[in-house]
Protein backbone atom coordinates (compact mmCIF):
# COMPACT_ATOMS: atom_id res chain seq x y z
CA UNK A 1 0.00 0.00 0.00
CA UNK A 2 2.55 2.45 1.16
CA UNK A 3 4.49 1.56 -2.25
CA UNK A 4 1.48 2.10 -4.12
CA UNK A 5 0.73 5.42 -2.47
CA UNK A 6 4.39 6.56 -3.58
CA UNK A 7 4.05 5.58 -7.30
CA UNK A 8 1.18 7.48 -7.28
CA UNK A 9 2.84 10.29 -6.06
CA UNK A 10 5.81 10.53 -7.60
CA UNK A 11 3.96 9.99 -10.69
CA UNK A 12 1.67 13.13 -9.63
CA UNK A 13 4.81 15.28 -8.96
CA UNK A 14 5.60 14.68 -12.58
CA UNK A 15 2.63 15.27 -13.77
CA UNK A 16 2.59 18.74 -12.44
CA UNK A 17 6.29 19.65 -13.25
CA UNK A 18 5.31 18.58 -17.03
CA UNK A 19 2.98 20.93 -16.94
CA UNK A 20 4.67 24.00 -15.72
CA UNK A 21 7.30 23.17 -18.33
CA UNK A 22 4.60 23.10 -20.92
CA UNK A 23 3.17 26.37 -19.46
CA UNK A 24 6.60 28.01 -19.19
CA UNK A 25 7.22 26.76 -23.04
CA UNK A 26 4.10 28.43 -24.60
CA UNK A 27 4.65 31.81 -22.26
CA UNK A 28 7.99 31.99 -24.16
CA UNK A 29 6.66 30.88 -27.70
CA UNK A 30 3.73 33.67 -26.82
CA UNK A 31 6.51 36.50 -25.67
CA UNK A 32 8.60 35.57 -28.79
CA UNK A 33 6.06 36.03 -31.08
CA UNK A 34 4.89 39.54 -29.61
CA UNK A 35 8.21 40.73 -29.84
CA UNK A 36 8.25 39.56 -33.38
CA UNK A 37 5.32 41.41 -33.94
CA UNK A 38 6.69 44.24 -32.24
CA UNK A 39 9.56 44.44 -34.29
CA UNK A 40 7.60 44.33 -37.71
CA UNK A 41 5.32 47.19 -36.97
CA UNK A 42 8.03 49.65 -36.04
CA UNK A 43 10.02 47.89 -39.45
CA UNK A 44 6.80 48.22 -41.58
CA UNK A 45 4.46 50.84 -39.36
CA UNK A 46 0.70 50.45 -41.01
CA UNK A 47 -0.27 53.61 -42.97
CA UNK A 48 -3.58 54.44 -41.20
CA UNK A 49 -2.25 53.81 -38.19
CA UNK A 50 1.47 54.76 -37.40
CA UNK A 51 1.53 54.19 -33.70
CA UNK A 52 0.05 51.61 -31.13
CA UNK A 53 -3.37 51.97 -29.51
CA UNK A 54 -3.37 53.41 -26.01
CA UNK A 55 -4.51 50.83 -24.01
CA UNK A 56 -6.77 51.75 -20.79
CA UNK A 57 -5.72 51.01 -17.69
CA UNK A 58 -8.88 49.77 -16.70
CA UNK A 59 -10.48 46.49 -17.03
CA UNK A 60 -13.77 46.06 -18.15
CA UNK A 61 -15.20 44.73 -15.20
CA UNK A 62 -14.11 48.17 -13.89
CA UNK A 63 -15.53 50.00 -16.18
CA UNK A 64 -18.97 48.57 -15.71
CA UNK A 65 -18.88 49.34 -12.11
CA UNK A 66 -17.58 52.56 -12.90
CA UNK A 67 -20.27 53.66 -14.98
CA UNK A 68 -23.23 54.85 -12.82
CA UNK A 69 -20.66 57.27 -11.21
CA UNK A 70 -19.31 58.57 -14.42
CA UNK A 71 -23.30 59.39 -15.01
CA UNK A 72 -23.87 60.88 -11.79
CA UNK A 73 -20.80 62.92 -12.31
CA UNK A 74 -21.27 64.35 -15.84
CA UNK A 75 -23.55 67.28 -15.16
CA UNK A 76 -20.79 68.81 -12.71
CA UNK A 77 -18.07 67.57 -15.30
CA UNK A 78 -19.88 69.82 -17.72
CA UNK A 79 -20.54 72.66 -15.30
CA UNK A 80 -16.75 72.59 -13.88
CA UNK A 81 -15.59 72.39 -17.73
CA UNK A 82 -17.79 75.05 -18.60
CA UNK A 83 -17.23 77.41 -16.11
CA UNK A 84 -13.40 76.52 -16.94
CA UNK A 85 -13.40 77.71 -20.20
CA UNK A 86 -15.71 80.81 -18.81
CA UNK A 87 -12.92 81.98 -16.92
CA UNK A 88 -10.43 81.09 -19.89
CA UNK A 89 -12.54 83.59 -21.80
CA UNK A 90 -12.57 86.16 -19.20
CA UNK A 91 -9.01 86.23 -17.70
CA UNK A 92 -7.96 85.98 -22.28
CA UNK A 93 -9.98 88.82 -23.33
CA UNK A 94 -9.34 91.14 -20.52
CA UNK A 95 -12.95 92.24 -20.20
CA UNK A 96 -13.25 92.68 -16.74
CA UNK A 97 -10.32 95.40 -16.62
CA UNK A 98 -11.34 97.06 -19.69
CA UNK A 99 -15.34 97.57 -18.68
CA UNK A 100 -13.62 98.42 -15.06
CA UNK A 101 -11.40 101.44 -17.18
CA UNK A 102 -14.32 102.37 -19.27
CA UNK A 103 -16.88 103.03 -16.68
CA UNK A 104 -14.21 104.33 -14.09
CA UNK A 105 -12.59 107.62 -14.30
CA UNK A 106 -8.53 107.32 -14.43
CA UNK A 107 -8.39 108.12 -10.45
CA UNK A 108 -10.89 105.05 -9.74
CA UNK A 109 -12.73 107.42 -7.44
CA UNK A 110 -15.75 107.64 -9.65
CA UNK A 111 -17.70 105.24 -11.34
CA UNK A 112 -21.02 103.65 -12.84
CA UNK A 113 -21.33 99.96 -12.75
CA UNK A 114 -24.38 97.55 -13.63
CA UNK A 115 -26.01 95.66 -11.06
CA UNK A 116 -28.09 92.78 -10.50
CA UNK A 117 -29.79 90.56 -7.77
CA UNK A 118 -32.84 87.58 -8.25
CA UNK A 119 -34.71 89.87 -5.93
CA UNK A 120 -34.49 93.49 -6.90
CA UNK A 121 -33.85 92.64 -10.68
CA UNK A 122 -31.21 95.02 -13.33
CA UNK A 123 -29.79 98.23 -13.28
CA UNK A 124 -27.19 100.83 -12.36
CA UNK A 125 -25.01 101.73 -9.53
CA UNK A 126 -22.98 105.24 -9.36
CA UNK A 127 -20.51 105.87 -7.02
CA UNK A 128 -18.05 108.37 -5.58
CA UNK A 129 -15.26 108.47 -3.24
CA UNK A 130 -13.74 110.46 -0.58
CA UNK A 131 -17.10 113.25 -1.34
CA UNK A 132 -16.88 114.76 1.94
CA UNK A 133 -13.82 113.15 4.17
CA UNK A 134 -11.44 110.88 3.49
CA UNK A 135 -12.73 106.91 2.80
CA UNK A 136 -16.41 108.28 2.72
CA UNK A 137 -18.23 106.97 -0.22
CA UNK A 138 -21.42 108.13 -1.89
CA UNK A 139 -23.77 105.72 -3.52
CA UNK A 140 -26.47 105.84 -5.71
CA UNK A 141 -28.98 102.44 -7.25
CA UNK A 142 -31.43 101.79 -9.14
CA UNK A 143 -32.45 98.76 -10.70
CA UNK A 144 -36.18 96.99 -12.64
CA UNK A 145 -36.98 93.61 -12.43
CA UNK A 146 -39.85 90.88 -13.69
CA UNK A 147 -43.66 92.15 -12.26
CA UNK A 148 -42.84 95.66 -11.58
CA UNK A 149 -40.09 94.70 -9.11
CA UNK A 150 -37.74 97.94 -8.53
CA UNK A 151 -34.95 99.22 -6.16
CA UNK A 152 -34.04 103.12 -5.96
CA UNK A 153 -31.22 103.91 -2.85
CA UNK A 154 -28.89 106.68 -2.04
CA UNK A 155 -26.40 105.78 0.79
CA UNK A 156 -23.64 108.34 2.19
CA UNK A 157 -21.26 106.49 4.31
CA UNK A 158 -18.03 106.12 6.22
CA UNK A 159 -18.05 110.40 6.92
CA UNK A 160 -15.48 110.97 9.25
CA UNK A 161 -17.43 114.14 11.81
CA UNK A 162 -14.92 116.48 12.48
CA UNK A 163 -11.98 114.42 12.17
CA UNK A 164 -13.14 112.42 14.80
CA UNK A 165 -12.67 108.29 14.68
CA UNK A 166 -16.48 108.12 14.55
CA UNK A 167 -18.40 107.77 11.16
CA UNK A 168 -21.57 108.76 10.04
CA UNK A 169 -23.92 107.03 7.39
CA UNK A 170 -27.25 107.91 5.96
CA UNK A 171 -29.50 106.33 3.49
CA UNK A 172 -32.67 106.40 2.15
CA UNK A 173 -34.28 103.74 0.12
CA UNK A 174 -37.34 103.00 -1.52
CA UNK A 175 -38.19 99.27 -2.76
CA UNK A 176 -41.40 96.98 -4.06
CA UNK A 177 -41.22 93.50 -4.26
CA UNK A 178 -44.22 92.86 -6.06
CA UNK A 179 -44.37 88.73 -5.61
CA UNK A 180 -42.57 87.46 -2.42
CA UNK A 181 -44.09 84.59 -1.10
CA UNK A 182 -45.95 82.89 1.79
CA UNK A 183 -46.13 79.60 2.64
CA UNK A 184 -47.07 79.99 6.48
CA UNK A 185 -45.79 80.45 9.54
CA UNK A 186 -43.89 77.60 11.20
CA UNK A 187 -41.10 75.06 10.88
CA UNK A 188 -43.70 72.53 8.98
CA UNK A 189 -45.34 74.87 6.53
CA UNK A 190 -46.01 72.77 2.98
CA UNK A 191 -45.14 73.88 -0.45
CA UNK A 192 -48.56 73.80 -1.10
CA UNK A 193 -49.70 76.35 0.44
CA UNK A 194 -47.99 79.04 -1.39
CA UNK A 195 -49.25 82.59 -1.97
CA UNK A 196 -48.17 85.67 -3.38
CA UNK A 197 -47.96 89.44 -2.07
CA UNK A 198 -46.42 92.42 -2.82
CA UNK A 199 -44.18 94.79 -0.57
CA UNK A 200 -43.81 98.45 -0.49
CA UNK A 201 -41.61 99.62 1.48
CA UNK A 202 -39.79 103.04 2.41
CA UNK A 203 -36.77 102.90 4.60
CA UNK A 204 -34.55 105.92 6.41
CA UNK A 205 -31.89 104.78 8.07
CA UNK A 206 -28.97 107.10 9.99
CA UNK A 207 -26.29 105.65 11.94
CA UNK A 208 -22.83 106.55 14.07
CA UNK A 209 -20.35 103.62 14.21
CA UNK A 210 -16.54 104.23 16.02
CA UNK A 211 -13.42 102.36 15.64
CA UNK A 212 -12.68 100.12 19.44
CA UNK A 213 -9.83 98.90 17.88
CA UNK A 214 -7.83 97.77 14.94
CA UNK A 215 -10.86 95.06 14.32
CA UNK A 216 -13.59 96.12 16.59
CA UNK A 217 -15.95 98.29 15.42
CA UNK A 218 -19.32 99.74 17.84
CA UNK A 219 -22.46 100.92 15.80
CA UNK A 220 -25.68 102.79 17.10
CA UNK A 221 -28.44 102.90 14.27
CA UNK A 222 -31.80 105.06 14.22
CA UNK A 223 -34.43 103.88 11.25
CA UNK A 224 -37.93 104.46 10.16
CA UNK A 225 -39.51 101.88 7.88
CA UNK A 226 -42.92 102.82 5.92
CA UNK A 227 -44.62 99.39 4.96
CA UNK A 228 -47.57 98.73 2.24
CA UNK A 229 -49.00 95.36 1.95
CA UNK A 230 -50.51 94.77 -1.03
CA UNK A 231 -51.84 91.74 -4.10
CA UNK A 232 -49.10 89.86 -5.44
CA UNK A 233 -48.19 90.48 -9.18
CA UNK A 234 -47.84 86.66 -9.75
CA UNK A 235 -51.14 85.47 -11.21
CA UNK A 236 -50.30 81.83 -11.14
CA UNK A 237 -50.60 82.09 -7.29
CA UNK A 238 -53.82 82.92 -5.41
CA UNK A 239 -53.02 86.38 -3.68
CA UNK A 240 -52.07 86.45 0.60
CA UNK A 241 -54.55 89.44 0.96
CA UNK A 242 -57.49 87.22 -0.42
CA UNK A 243 -56.40 84.49 2.03
CA UNK A 244 -55.43 86.35 5.05
CA UNK A 245 -56.57 89.65 7.15
CA UNK A 246 -55.19 92.25 9.76
CA UNK A 247 -56.96 89.77 12.33
CA UNK A 248 -55.68 86.27 10.89
CA UNK A 249 -52.01 87.30 9.92
CA UNK A 250 -50.56 90.68 12.00
CA UNK A 251 -49.35 93.16 9.48
CA UNK A 252 -51.52 91.87 6.89
CA UNK A 253 -52.45 95.92 6.13
CA UNK A 254 -51.34 99.16 4.56
CA UNK A 255 -49.71 101.94 6.08
CA UNK A 256 -47.73 99.98 8.68
CA UNK A 257 -45.02 103.21 9.65
CA UNK A 258 -41.97 101.49 12.66
CA UNK A 259 -39.76 103.42 14.19
CA UNK A 260 -36.80 101.72 15.49
CA UNK A 261 -32.94 101.49 16.95
CA UNK A 262 -30.03 99.50 17.00
CA UNK A 263 -27.03 98.37 18.77
CA UNK A 264 -24.22 96.55 16.84
CA UNK A 265 -20.70 95.64 17.32
CA UNK A 266 -18.81 93.89 14.61
CA UNK A 267 -15.48 91.81 14.80
CA UNK A 268 -13.44 91.80 11.15
CA UNK A 269 -9.88 89.49 10.68
CA UNK A 270 -10.06 88.57 7.43
CA UNK A 271 -6.80 88.77 5.64
CA UNK A 272 -8.56 90.21 2.87
CA UNK A 273 -11.67 91.67 1.66
CA UNK A 274 -12.82 89.91 -2.01
CA UNK A 275 -11.44 86.38 -1.41
CA UNK A 276 -10.48 85.65 1.90
CA UNK A 277 -9.09 82.62 3.57
CA UNK A 278 -7.82 83.24 7.24
CA UNK A 279 -9.40 84.79 9.41
CA UNK A 280 -13.22 85.18 11.00
CA UNK A 281 -16.14 87.69 11.00
CA UNK A 282 -18.03 87.97 14.00
CA UNK A 283 -21.67 90.23 14.42
CA UNK A 284 -23.88 90.74 17.38
CA UNK A 285 -26.61 93.06 17.23
CA UNK A 286 -30.03 93.90 19.08
CA UNK A 287 -33.08 95.98 17.51
CA UNK A 288 -36.05 97.48 19.14
CA UNK A 289 -39.16 98.00 16.66
CA UNK A 290 -41.76 99.96 17.58
CA UNK A 291 -44.80 101.03 15.12
CA UNK A 292 -44.87 105.05 15.20
CA UNK A 293 -48.54 105.73 15.36
CA UNK A 294 -50.27 102.89 16.90
CA UNK A 295 -49.55 100.48 19.62
CA UNK A 296 -50.66 97.47 18.14
CA UNK A 297 -46.81 96.09 16.83
CA UNK A 298 -43.56 96.24 19.07
CA UNK A 299 -40.71 93.61 19.41
CA UNK A 300 -36.90 93.13 20.11
CA UNK A 301 -34.71 91.21 18.15
CA UNK A 302 -31.46 89.98 18.58
CA UNK A 303 -28.97 88.28 16.07
CA UNK A 304 -25.64 86.84 16.34
CA UNK A 305 -23.45 85.45 13.28
CA UNK A 306 -20.61 83.74 13.39
CA UNK A 307 -18.16 83.16 10.34
CA UNK A 308 -14.87 81.29 10.12
CA UNK A 309 -12.13 81.14 7.02
CA UNK A 310 -9.80 78.08 7.40
CA UNK A 311 -6.94 77.40 4.38
CA UNK A 312 -6.22 74.27 3.65
CA UNK A 313 -3.70 73.90 0.79
CA UNK A 314 -3.27 75.38 -2.45
CA UNK A 315 -5.72 78.12 -1.48
CA UNK A 316 -8.11 75.93 -0.85
CA UNK A 317 -10.56 77.34 2.03
CA UNK A 318 -13.48 75.86 4.22
CA UNK A 319 -15.86 78.54 5.63
CA UNK A 320 -17.96 77.72 8.59
CA UNK A 321 -20.68 79.95 9.32
CA UNK A 322 -23.24 80.00 12.57
CA UNK A 323 -25.96 82.16 12.88
CA UNK A 324 -29.01 82.50 15.17
CA UNK A 325 -32.20 85.51 15.38
CA UNK A 326 -34.38 85.65 18.31
CA UNK A 327 -37.66 87.41 17.82
CA UNK A 328 -39.91 88.62 21.08
CA UNK A 329 -42.80 90.60 21.17
CA UNK A 330 -42.89 93.63 23.58
CA UNK A 331 -45.77 93.14 26.02
CA UNK A 332 -49.29 92.37 24.29
CA UNK A 333 -48.17 93.67 21.28
CA UNK A 334 -47.16 91.76 17.84
CA UNK A 335 -44.72 91.04 15.44
CA UNK A 336 -45.92 91.63 11.60
CA UNK A 337 -45.61 88.13 9.65
CA UNK A 338 -42.75 90.49 7.19
CA UNK A 339 -40.58 91.32 9.79
CA UNK A 340 -40.44 87.52 11.09
CA UNK A 341 -37.06 85.56 11.23
CA UNK A 342 -37.17 83.74 7.70
CA UNK A 343 -35.44 81.03 5.08
CA UNK A 344 -34.84 80.89 1.61
CA UNK A 345 -32.35 83.63 0.56
CA UNK A 346 -28.33 83.32 -0.18
CA UNK A 347 -27.75 84.33 3.33
CA UNK A 348 -29.65 81.61 4.85
CA UNK A 349 -30.17 78.00 3.38
CA UNK A 350 -29.59 77.89 -0.47
CA UNK A 351 -32.23 75.51 -1.73
CA UNK A 352 -35.55 77.23 -1.11
CA UNK A 353 -37.76 80.04 -2.21
CA UNK A 354 -37.35 83.25 -0.24
CA UNK A 355 -39.92 82.94 2.38
CA UNK A 356 -40.34 78.97 2.36
CA UNK A 357 -40.24 79.17 6.48
CA UNK A 358 -41.42 82.23 8.96
CA UNK A 359 -41.10 82.54 12.67
CA UNK A 360 -40.00 84.09 16.08
CA UNK A 361 -36.85 82.63 16.24
CA UNK A 362 -34.03 80.98 13.49
CA UNK A 363 -30.78 79.37 13.70
CA UNK A 364 -28.86 77.87 10.74
CA UNK A 365 -25.28 76.71 10.14
CA UNK A 366 -23.40 76.48 6.92
CA UNK A 367 -19.90 74.86 5.63
CA UNK A 368 -18.72 76.03 2.00
CA UNK A 369 -15.45 74.88 0.38
CA UNK A 370 -13.92 77.07 -2.31
CA UNK A 371 -10.97 76.20 -4.50
CA UNK A 372 -9.75 78.38 -7.46
CA UNK A 373 -10.30 77.30 -11.10
CA UNK A 374 -9.18 80.29 -12.17
CA UNK A 375 -7.47 84.24 -11.27
CA UNK A 376 -10.41 85.69 -8.92
CA UNK A 377 -13.04 82.84 -9.65
CA UNK A 378 -13.58 80.07 -7.47
CA UNK A 379 -15.81 76.94 -7.80
CA UNK A 380 -18.22 76.24 -4.09
CA UNK A 381 -19.69 73.58 -2.76
CA UNK A 382 -22.16 74.18 -0.16
CA UNK A 383 -23.98 72.16 2.89
CA UNK A 384 -26.55 74.29 4.49
CA UNK A 385 -29.32 73.04 7.62
CA UNK A 386 -31.38 74.89 10.17
CA UNK A 387 -35.07 75.74 10.79
CA UNK A 388 -37.30 78.49 12.34
CA UNK A 389 -39.05 78.16 15.62
CA UNK A 390 -41.54 80.09 17.56
CA UNK A 391 -38.87 79.35 20.53
CA UNK A 392 -35.22 78.40 19.53
CA UNK A 393 -34.71 76.87 22.80
CA UNK A 394 -37.98 75.39 23.69
CA UNK A 395 -38.86 73.96 20.07
CA UNK A 396 -35.42 73.21 18.43
CA UNK A 397 -34.79 69.48 17.35
CA UNK A 398 -32.88 67.95 14.96
CA UNK A 399 -35.53 66.13 13.36
CA UNK A 400 -37.13 69.44 12.05
CA UNK A 401 -34.46 71.07 10.63
CA UNK A 402 -33.96 72.02 6.59
CA UNK A 403 -31.40 71.03 4.56
CA UNK A 404 -30.06 72.39 1.59
CA UNK A 405 -26.52 71.52 -0.69
CA UNK A 406 -25.05 72.55 -3.63
CA UNK A 407 -22.25 74.43 -5.44
CA UNK A 408 -21.63 77.43 -7.66
CA UNK A 409 -19.00 80.03 -9.06
CA UNK A 410 -17.53 82.85 -6.95
CA UNK A 411 -16.02 86.13 -9.28
CA UNK A 412 -13.71 88.56 -6.44
CA UNK A 413 -11.92 91.60 -6.55
CA UNK A 414 -9.51 93.29 -4.09
CA UNK A 415 -12.62 95.63 -3.19
CA UNK A 416 -15.08 92.72 -2.22
CA UNK A 417 -17.31 89.97 -4.48
CA UNK A 418 -18.22 91.31 -8.08
CA UNK A 419 -20.22 87.91 -9.09
CA UNK A 420 -21.64 85.13 -7.40
CA UNK A 421 -24.12 81.88 -9.52
CA UNK A 422 -24.89 79.53 -7.05
CA UNK A 423 -27.77 76.16 -7.48
CA UNK A 424 -29.28 74.86 -4.10
CA UNK A 425 -31.13 71.42 -3.78
CA UNK A 426 -33.80 71.87 -0.98
CA UNK A 427 -36.25 69.23 0.11
CA UNK A 428 -38.63 70.84 -2.60
CA UNK A 429 -36.86 71.87 -5.29
CA UNK A 430 -33.88 73.07 -6.75
CA UNK A 431 -33.14 77.06 -6.22
CA UNK A 432 -30.68 79.39 -8.55
CA UNK A 433 -29.24 82.41 -7.48
CA UNK A 434 -27.18 85.02 -9.53
CA UNK A 435 -26.02 88.23 -8.01
CA UNK A 436 -23.50 90.91 -10.00
CA UNK A 437 -22.11 93.56 -8.01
Amino acid sequence: MKKYMRIHVGRSVALIAGLLVFGAQVQAARSAQEQKAARSEVENPDSTEAYPKKRSSRSGWERVVSFPGRIIYLPLKIVFKGGSGLAGWVDDSKIIPKTVDFLTSDDGKRGLYPTYSSRSGAGVKFFQKDLFTEGSRFQMKATVGLRSRQLYEIYLKRVRLFGSPVCGEIRGRYRMLSDENFFGIGPETIDGDKSNFAHERVEALASLSAELGARVNLGLQFGFDHNNILPGHDKSLPSTTDLFTRDTLPGMETEIRMGWAGLVLQYDSKNRMGNPSTGAEAMIRGDLYREVDDDRFGFWRATVDLTRYLHLFYNRVLVFRIASEMTESLSDREVPFFYLSEFGSQETIRGYDRGRFRDNDLILGSVEYRYPIWQRMDAILFFDAGKVAPDMFDDLSKGDLQYAYGGGFRIWSGEGLVMRIELGKGLDKFRFHFNLN
